[in-house]
């Protein structure tokens, strides 16, 4: 079965959007977890492979969640690999 590319860029632009509200509500309830920046930079990182092509805001904010998952899980090997891997994807 095949999507079209309109179906692609919506449902990654919806998940897009979750992934940061559930950063956004962790961050307010003083919570922090790997799990949401694993899953959205995953999920970009994917959707760059598939030649999606990210809105400007998108690119900022995957920038500003790159540089604060970084800060908070410097420890985590697995999400340090993504985040340079995602990062290269980027060029940055």
């Amino acid at each position: 079965m095949q999507h079209s590319p309109d179906t692609c860029v919506r449902s990654f632009r919806e998940a897009f959007k979750h992934l940061e509200e559930a950063i956004r509500m962790e961050g307010i309830s003083n919570r922090v977890a790997v799990h949401p920046y694993m899953t959205l930079f995953r999920g970009v990182a994917n959707y760059i492979d598939m030649s999606g092509s990210l809105l400007p805001k998108e690119l900022d904010s995957i920038r500003s969640h790159l540089n604060r998952a970084q800060g908070l899980f410097h420890h985590d090997r697995a999400l340090v690999d993504r985040i340079i891997s995602l990062r290269s994807q980027l060029k940055d």
